[in-house]
This record gives structure tokens, C-alpha cells and sequence, in this order.
């Protein structure tokens, strides 16, 4: 692989993973207003999706690869609203 591509990916990979947080904490911001069902639905399947995948990457990477706990963040972000509504 060139040096090219390889920067190319590693740039993606940056600008990805800042995108995972701030559909965090754009759904942070939703979740701050009224919940009607809709909104807590779509925060209840971010939160399951994300930390699904944060629990996936851990156990098959153990660990090692720095995105689980990009995607946890993620899941606990869209978790807060949820959690604060009761």
C-alpha cells in the first residue's frame, strides 16, 4: 500500500470517528427537549447499536483497538436523555 493511500485511510478513519461523536451529541441535544417516541426510540437503537459494537470490538480486539470506546462514547451520549427522562 502507498504512502497515499495510507494517509488517505488514516484520514478517513480521523474524520469517522469525529463524526461518531458528534451524532453523540447531536443526539444529545434532541434528547434534551421533550422525548416523544420517536426520538426515544431512535435513541434507544443508537445506544443499543453503538454499544453493541463497542462490546464487540473490545472482546475481539481485547482491547487493543482504539475504537471501542469511541463507540461507547457514542452509547452513553445517546443513553443520557434517556436515562434523565425517567
Amino acid at each position: 500500500m502507498g504512502r497515499g493511500t495510507r494517509r488517505i485511510i488514516r484520514g478517513a478513519w480521523h474524520l469517522t470517528s469525529v463524526t461518531w461523536i458528534g451524532g453523540a451529541l447531536i443526539f444529545l441535544v434532541i434528547g434534551a427537549n421533550n422525548l416523544t417516541d420517536a426520538t426515544r426510540g431512535i435513541l434507544v437503537l443508537t445506544t443499543l447499536l453503538y454499544g453493541s459494537i463497542s462490546v464487540y470490538l473490545l472482546l475481539s480486539t481485547k482491547g487493543r483497538h482504539v475504537a471501542w470506546p469511541l463507540f461507547l462514547a457514542v452509547s452513553v451520549f445517546s443513553a443520557m436523555p434517556l436515562v434523565g427522562a425517567g
